[in-house]
């Protein structure tokens, strides 16, 4: 299989003629019944090369069960179609290992910490390894989505005793889902807990736009911003019409902002992400969190 589809892909997209501008759709249906795991990991990593020397004129789609190939995908790459009682609902973007939960039995760790984002993941891992609650246990802390997301998962798992004996699932929100969350009376007896500010995102945003606190700017603008200061970039986001604040109560505007200036400067966001949860961990009131947990 793997010799003729890459013999395929090489008549229909390497050696065509340059002026071809058409774009090509890939429909690849349950790869993983003819190709082995390693197979599986090569061919993805030489489409993956394909697609990005092809400038957008070449798209793939794998209909896969397939947990390795799951795993290499980008959250926002994933569609997880579900029948929900005849109803198709497509989750996107999906976390891999909620796209697999019921396919596959992740174990080897005692505490599964749920949390919503990868911005929340560092936060949340940081609190567990300078506390020491991971002493003398396997913790893993795993971004699931949004809320809603979430808590489907935390129940799911708990339902059909994904994790196997012995294991423990707690949720990590967001503070600004704690009303919504504490109404659904039916997830009541889900071991959760909350962060201390609404969200990574609206703190970066309510810290900079709203409360202008000139600590937190200059924190902020010494660390990170030598070449361009904050305050341009706080003007620009303002300025511009379409990340003016009204339009983003999230938080989300304004923390793409800063990752496209921290690009230019060469400072990746998995950089940025750890080094800011430094920053908040230092800024804010932990402690509630860090005991509930413990």
């Amino acid at each position: 299989m793997l010799i003729s589809l890459i013999d395929f892909i090489n008549n229909l997209v390497i050696k065509r003629k340059s002026k071809n501008k058409k774009k090509l759709l890939f429909l690849i249906g349950e790869v993983e019944l003819a190709l082995h795991p390693s197979a599986i990991d090569r061919l993805f990593l030489f489409l993956q090369d394909l697609v990005k020397s092809n400038d957008k004129d070449l798209i793939i789609y794998f209909l896969t069960h397939s947990s390795e190939l799951i795993h290499r995908l980008k959250p926002q790459n994933i569609y997880l179609l579900e029948n929900d009682r005849g109803e198709l609902m497509t989750i996107n973007p999906c976390y891999p290992n909620y796209a697999v939960r019921n396919l596959y039995i992740p174990n080897g760790f005692d505490f599964l910490l749920l949390v919503e984002d990868e911005l929340t993941k560092v936060l949340v891992e940081k609190i567990v390894r300078v506390n020491g609650l991971n002493k003398s246990k396997l913790c893993c802390v795993l971004p699931s989505g949004g809320c809603n997301q979430m808590l489907k998962l935390h129940h799911d798992m708990v339902t059909y005793n994904t994790l196997g004996v012995g294991k423990h699932i707690i949720s990590i929100y967001d503070g600004d889902v704690k009303d919504k969350i504490n109404k659904k009376q039916e997830y009541k007896y889900l071991p959760k807990c909350f962060l201390p500010i609404p969200s990574i995102e609206k703190f970066l945003r309510s810290k900079c736009i709203i409360e202008k606190d000139k600590k937190f700017i200059k924190l902020i603008g010494d660390k990170y911003f030598n070449q361009r200061s904050i305050h341009d970039i706080i003007a620009d986001y303002m300025n511009d019409p379409r990340t003016s604040p009204n339009k983003d109560m999230d938080g989300k505007n304004f923390y793409r902002v800063i990752l496209s200036n921290l690009e230019k400067i060469g400072i990746s966001e998995n950089n940025f992400i750890k080094y800011l949860c430094d920053d908040i961990y230092s800024y804010v009131d932990i402690a509630s969190l860090t005991a509930l947990l413990k």
